[in-house]
């Protein structure tokens, strides 16, 4: 199953590309989950925040970051193809992967093994139950 038309994904842009990048950045290596938690605090969450992407990419303000934001929005192509979501409130919304971005990139069959990525307050090496796409007994890791 292709991950969109050809056409549509024709029509991503740069930016687009770097947005696909890091959405999937979590997943894709999660030893890098905690890194970026430690680089958004306020969020609580190893996935990518806006503010947070602004910075990485670079953005030198207004414009840019307006365009950011646009490519972003529910009629933009990632977010109308099904590629990404936009979670949370402003000025806390991170981007997160879709399961077919994640099956497209890294040929896995689900999301599972975020449940694994370390949270606020949590840190240490993913448990291979989880990598495995096993979950313990009892529940998702004592939550």
């Amino acid at each position: 199953m292709p991950l969109a038309p050809r056409d549509e994904l024709q029509a991503l842009t740069r930016l687009d590309a770097d947005l696909l990048a890091l959405a999937v950045t979590p997943v894709a290596r999660p030893s890098l989950g905690p890194r970026l938690d430690s680089l958004q605090p306020q969020i609580g969450q190893s996935w990518p925040g806006l503010a947070l992407i602004a910075e990485l990419l670079m953005l030198d303000g207004g414009r840019q970051n307006a365009m950011m934001i646009d490519r972003l929005a529910p009629p933009a192509p990632l977010v109308a193809l099904g590629l990404i979501r936009v979670e949370g409130a402003t000025p806390h919304q991170v981007i997160r992967p879709a399961l077919k971005l994640i099956r497209a990139m890294l040929g896995r069959d689900d999301e599972r093994i975020s449940l694994a990525l370390p949270q606020a307050g949590r840190s240490g090496p993913v448990p291979s139950a989880a990598l495995a796409g096993q979950m313990p007994k009892g529940g998702h890791h004592g939550r």
